[in-house]
């Protein structure tokens, strides 16, 4: 049996079209295509019918990956949240400490700066 090597699904045949299908859809969900050219191999039945999976599909992988994307990036909100008081803090400490580094060393008084500098850090 000589198969035809642009026949839809070609690329498939050592795993089998089962797994074929699952390997399209993960295509599919992310822009790849390619399997529209195969509705021209299909009756006018079967083509309405691969239309409405196709998508079916696009639409349902598109929820999927969005649904992924917004729940990522909400736990990164709440992450940051979480840490948003030792952020802000830390942010003040660097800018003070460029400020004062850019007065010149004739300004600088050790009585205008304090003996200890208390250095609090979380774990995480």
């Amino acid at each position: 049996m000589v198969l035809d090597p642009s026949a839809p699904g070609i690329e498939y045949i050592k795993i089998g079209l089962f797994f074929g299908n699952i390997f399209q859809v993960v295509r599919i969900s992310m822009g790849d295509f390619a399997v529209i050219a195969a509705a021209d191999y299909l009756p006018e039945a079967e083509n309405y019918l691969f239309w409405v999976i196709w998508l079916i599909t696009v639409v349902l992988t598109c929820i999927i990956f969005l649904n992924f994307i917004v729940a990522e990036a909400s736990a990164s909100y709440t992450e940051v949240a979480e840490q948003l008081d030792n952020y802000i803090q830390l942010q003040r400490a660097d800018l003070c400490g460029e400020a004062e580094s850019l007065w010149p060393n004739a300004f600088k008084r050790e009585s205008s700066y304090p003996k200890y500098i208390i250095i609090r850090k979380v774990e995480t």
